[in-house]
């Protein structure tokens, strides 16, 4: 172990809500590898809940983009930060934020991957150690690879979703008034994504959704509180919309209770978003839709399956064009056949 001595450690992953989840194992490992030492992750407001109930963690701090304050807040933030005497930050970010934030702690050790010169010039100097990143890899691979490179332990690669009693107790009770027992194949669809480009096509959801119908699976459906994904979600469910083996909860329950929901289902499925990882997390069986980047976020662990069909194009097409046909390469009955072959 390259470090000693150390009392205090800062995590910092300034990231959306699934990268935060896929942070899990590193506090695993660092109460493993510093078993007194105090733990505190930094993360954006609003993702802080991937983490919450995670027994290695001493204290979630949060620094809340939105806030209307936000320049100021920046401003004395890493004056916060400096008096908590951090003897160790860990930058899984490696932005121009948190490379700051890591350097104004004053911790004696700052490591990091490369920023491989994005951002800020010279950013790579904020930290006292630097590696090179493994861009090709799994982000749990990767977030794991960081603390093995420093020397420190690494060797639990499980993530895990807390989920409080109390939303559990609420999912049951949603689920026994619609009438949905513990003998009934629940599924749970979350079509949407905070990026709409990586929707699969309305048309796509509601053919399987016949299908798992005429199957006689009960369905639970979920989105975020977005107006345009709720919109998305009235669109597909218009059809069935008088039908009592579906579930509509879209935008009305929290991240918490999204993951009750998972827990319950006999499988997941939906696009590359966080709720696709939630449901990895709480060891339901996932099969995700992916337009791009496979390797890096596929769902994490076994048991899982992934649709991904990616084409040569002459015109050279965008990104979110490039991932918008990948998706539409993708037939509903592609997702009936995994149904077929291992839930039915």
């Amino acid at each position: 172990m390259f470090f000693h001595n150390i009392n205090s450690i800062l995590v910092i992953k300034l990231r959306h809500i699934g990268d935060v989840l896929l942070t899990y194992p590193v506090f695993t490992n660092l109460r493993v590898s510093f078993p007194h030492a105090r733990i505190y992750a930094l993360v954006n407001k609003g993702t802080e809940e991937m983490i919450t109930g995670h027994p290695d963690i001493d204290e979630i701090l949060t620094i809340d983009k939105k806030d209307k304050n936000f320049i100021k807040r920046n401003f004395f933030f890493p004056i916060e930060i400096r008096k908590k005497n951090f003897d160790l930050t860990i930058d899984l970010t490696s932005g121009d934020r948190s490379a700051i934030i890591s350097f104004l702690s004053n911790a004696e050790h700052r490591i990091s991957y490369d920023p491989e010169k994005k951002g800020i010039a010279f950013k790579k100097y904020f930290y006292s150690h630097i590696f090179k990143n493994l861009h090709s890899k799994h982000t749990v691979t990767k977030n794991l690879n960081l603390l093995t490179l420093a020397g420190i332990n690494s060797h639990n690669i499980d993530v895990f979703f807390h989920i409080p009693e109390k939303d559990t107790f609420f999912i049951d009770n949603i689920l026994r008034d619609r009438g949905i027992s513990e003998k009934d194949k629940l599924v749970h669809i979350h079509p949407t994504s905070r990026w709409l480009f990586k929707c699969w096509d309305e048309k796509n959801w509601i053919t399987l959704i016949e299908y798992l119908l005429l199957s006689n699976f009960k369905i639970c459906v979920t989105c975020s509180p977005s107006g345009e994904e709720i919109n998305i979600i009235n669109n597909i469910l218009y059809k069935f919309r008088r039908n009592d083996k579906i579930i509509n909860l879209a935008g009305k329950i929290t991240l918490k209770q999204l993951g009750a929901v998972s827990k319950k289902a006999v499988f997941f499925t939906g696009v590359d978003t966080a709720p696709m990882h939630i449901a990895a997390a709480v060891k339901t069986p996932v099969i995700a839709l992916f337009g791009a980047g496979v390797n890096q976020w596929r769902p994490y662990g076994d048991g899982h399956f992934v649709l991904y069909k990616p084409h040569n194009y002459s015109d050279n097409p965008s990104r979110e064009e490039k991932i918008k046909r990948n998706l539409g390469n993708i037939s509903p009955f592609d997702v009936i056949s995994i149904i077929k072959e291992n839930f039915q």
